[in-house]
């Protein structure tokens, strides 16, 4: 290629890219909030719309799905029904909870303004060059962690007190900064994405990426994944495509990190000869290992917990802690009935606001002054939490966290805020069900990644799968 012609090049792919749209992805999907909150102001600036569109017949009218003023309006109400005792601390917490339902109906407006607005080339070059950055960062992620381990395979160096080794994906995180799960995830609708575009280069490099960063929980999820994209709509390139990328897993688990797939199972083993936990300040100073940061982590643990011992009912059988959370939550509301409908509150029972709360920096910082633990979340969640959290790295898994968007939406806002989900925000994209394409593996990529951490709040993986389905939503010509 001639000078001219690169020339021209650059310049047609720069006129075909939303930059707009594209800097407000990588801002607004930054592990920060701080950053999150200056995207939203910015676009907001830049275009001040407030046409919303927002209709009480959800399923046929409303332009955007009503789930975000559903739960806001939830919560509200259970704040006013507990008023008379309502503190000052849990005035903040319904504040700050308010405020990030706010965001993220704000966000989903101003993706819903960007597909509307703009072309559909423009777009799907954008979220290429998206994906694409995020694919160059993740690689740079490895490329340092070869240097630094002077190992080629830096999944099976055992060097340097094992800083890398099986724990070597934690450190691919992506372009959003955030833990690995986030990057993995995003590289699981980048590939059925570009898989049902037929952009099958970018796809595999996808797979790659997700592979990268050892989510055992991503891998799993992409087997049927896979198999969708095989069975259902495919053509022989698709179908090839998703059997090779069977393959790389296979390779990556059996060549390149073996140890990766044992290490759930090798997890669950582990429980089995767990005590109770009790957490002491005084045992502390016998843990020389432990960084001064855990350290401190523990005896704030000790603080909040007050040394109660506890147990997770589930242990003997070995149960992760994952599936412990399920059984709380189950528990929860056979104790409590009158708190099924509406749940136990913002914040109260499973959340990522409610570990913010705490101060314990598990979630992001919180003022101090107004830290809150419901002793409904202490005695569940928080507790379960801690058992793990103030053991070894290796109990430090995605398995044993309570983290889930289903937890959250039962046990803070009850079965009307789980119907609320199912209704108003995957019912809103599944009446389009006939005519999506690389929406309907996303959809159900997104409905099973619920399962493993607060995605709403966290603002990043959701805001991905938005855009992708308004997107593919206009192409099919399916919109009101």
């Amino acid at each position: 290629m001639n000078r001219q012609s690169f020339q021209n090049a650059v310049t047609t792919w720069a006129r075909e890219t939303d930059w707009t749209l594209l800097f407000f992805l990588l801002l607004v999907t930054d592990v920060k909030t701080a950053v999150k909150i200056v995207a939203v102001a910015a676009i907001f600036l830049l275009r001040p719309n407030f046409r919303f569109g927002l209709r009480w017949r959800p399923l046929r009218e409303s332009r955007l799905p009503l789930f975000y003023c559903a739960a806001a309006a939830i919560a509200v109400l259970n704040w006013l029904l507990r008023i008379g005792s309502s503190t000052v601390s849990q005035d903040v917490l319904l504040l700050n909870g308010l405020f990030f339902w706010a965001l993220c109906f704000l966000i989903i407006h101003q993706l819903k303004l960007f597909v509307e607005q703009g072309g559909l080339a423009r777009i799907h070059r954008t979220l290429s060059f998206f994906f694409l950055l995020n694919i160059l960062v993740s690689a740079g992620d490895l490329v340092h962690i070869m240097w630094v381990t002077g190992s080629l395979n830096p999944y099976q160096f055992q060097g340097m007190d094992q800083q890398y080794f099986i724990g070597t994906g934690d450190k691919i995180r992506g372009i959003t900064f955030d833990f690995s799960l986030t990057n993995a995830l995003i590289n699981a609708f980048g590939l059925v994405y570009f898989a049902r575009r037929r952009q099958f280069a970018l796809a595999v490099a996808c797979m790659c990426v997700l592979l990268m960063t050892g989510s055992n929980f991503t891998n799993m999820l992409m087997v049927p994944i896979l198999f969708v994209l095989f069975f259902f709509k495919s053509n022989k390139a698709q179908k090839i495509l998703a059997g090779g990328c069977l393959l790389l897993m296979v390779f990556f688990l059996r060549v390149i990190s073996p140890e990766n797939k044992d290490y759930a199972a090798v997890t669950l083993e582990k429980l089995a000869g767990e005590q109770s936990f009790t957490v002491r300040a005084q045992t502390l100073k016998e843990r020389k290992a432990l960084s001064e940061e855990q350290r401190l982590f523990d005896l704030r643990a000790a603080q909040i917990l007050q040394a109660d011992t506890f147990r997770p009912a589930g242990l003997e059988r070995r149960l992760p802690g994952k599936v412990i959370s399920f059984m709380e939550t189950w528990r929860f509301m056979q104790t409590h009935p009158a708190k099924i409908l509406l749940g136990d509150g913002m914040g109260h029972f499973s959340s990522k606001l409610a570990f913010r709360a705490t101060t314990l920096d598990v979630a992001g910082s919180y003022p101090a002054k107004y830290g809150y633990i419901d002793p409904d979340f202490k005695r569940n969640h928080l507790a379960l939490y801690l058992f793990y959290f103030t053991k070894g790295t290796e109990h430090h898994s995605i398995l044993n966290v309570p983290h889930s968007v289903y937890n959250q939406l039962v046990g803070e806002y009850g079965l009307i805020g789980l119907l609320a989900l199912f209704v108003l925000y995957f019912g809103y994209f599944l009446r389009h069900l006939k005519k999506l394409s690389y929406g309907i593996p996303a959809l159900l990529i997104l409905a099973v990644a619920f399962v493993a951490d607060y995605w709403f709040e966290q603002l990043s993986l959701v805001i991905l799968f938005e855009l992708l389905l308004f997107l593919d939503i206009r192409e099919s010509g399916s919109e009101n």
